[in-house]
């Protein structure tokens, strides 16, 4: 009795549970089986190979393979069957390159597949096993990007550090400068523009070491009011000439546990986020208050215990 995909010629028990042990053992493949001969005419195939390919059980026997081919490399796929037919061999394809194979609804999708030949008393039969890559080259793809990313942050890091640098002689000039100018003048007001240029762009450089990894979270207790009353001129500035900004300060705030310049961070992007949303200007108000988180507030929300907080 030769390999076909639905067994037909019992002669006897031994023959029966020998043809259901071998369609369970077909069936329970991670990989899909599909057997054709040398005419290209599906003889045998799996469960697997049906759910790949979208068809329902017994619907792919007795088609040409040529029916899971993309049609832009059919005539291809004909001629390279019957090669093979003549030269039968084990052999890997798709390892290395973009092979795809379609599924009933005209969808491609990426395959691996091994080869290898069959030959029987009645019947000579090439079995491929077909794997979908789909999910592994887009694990590649990720793992592609994050290393580009790293390659990314190590060279903003690396800008960073000298551009750092170079504020550090612009901001400390002017503002030595600044201690010897007459209050008012025009210089005055040059060079605490120049200073606040140069105190954005120090910011700039703390996101760029931070979205590079070279700046290590470093959390210490401090006044959030106090480091808003230090940003307030920062914070003017980014708003520009048509936001009034509002620093509502609440009273017996406390202390934070927090990073710095991750604080910094957040609150830059708050006040970029809303000056966006006022194209026409008005009045921006920051204001901290001290509260009381319940029970009723956390739960289900953030996982944190009832306590007194800043914000």
């Amino acid at each position: 009795m030769g390999l076909r995909g639905d067994v037909q010629e019992l002669s006897g028990p031994d023959d029966r549970l020998a043809a259901a042990q071998f369609r369970a053992l077909l069936d329970s493949t991670s990989q899909g089986i599909i057997g054709v001969d040398p005419t290209g005419t599906i003889t045998l195939i799996n469960a697997k190979a049906e759910a790949l390919f979208g068809y329902a059980h017994g619907e792919l026997l007795g088609q040409r393979i040529e029916l899971l081919v993309p049609e832009s490399v059919r005539h291809i796929h004909a001629e390279e069957r019957e090669e093979y037919f003549k030269y039968p061999r084990a052999r890997s394809m798709g390892l290395g390159m973009q092979l795809q194979a379609r599924r009933c609804d005209g969808s491609e999708f990426p395959v691996e597949i091994s080869l290898n030949h069959v030959q029987t008393e009645d019947q000579s039969m090439t079995i491929g096993l077909v794997t979908d890559i789909t999910d592994r080259l887009g694990m590649e793809e990720q793992l592609r990007q994050a290393h580009k990313m790293e390659a990314v942050g190590k060279m903003a890091g690396g800008v960073a550090h000298h551009f750092n640098n170079l504020l550090t002689v612009i901001s400390g000039y002017s503002n030595m400068e600044l201690e010897n100018c007459q209050c008012g003048s025009d210089l005055d007001h040059s060079l605490k523009e120049i200073s606040r240029a140069a105190d954005r762009a120090a910011l700039l450089t703390r996101e760029l070491l931070t979205f590079s990894r070279h700046h290590f979270v470093q959390v210490r207790r401090f006044d959030l009011n106090q480091r808003l009353n230090e940003m307030r001129s920062l914070l003017c500035c980014l708003l520009g000439e048509n936001i009034e900004l509002r620093l509502t300060l609440g009273q017996d705030l406390g202390e934070i546990l927090a990073d710095p310049l991750q604080i910094d961070e957040v609150i830059v992007n708050l006040i970029h986020n809303a000056r966006d949303a006022m194209p026409l200007g008005g009045v921006m108000v920051i204001q901290t208050a001290a509260l009381e988180v319940g029970e009723e507030y956390v739960q289900g929300i953030i996982p944190v215990s009832p306590a007194r907080t800043s914000c």
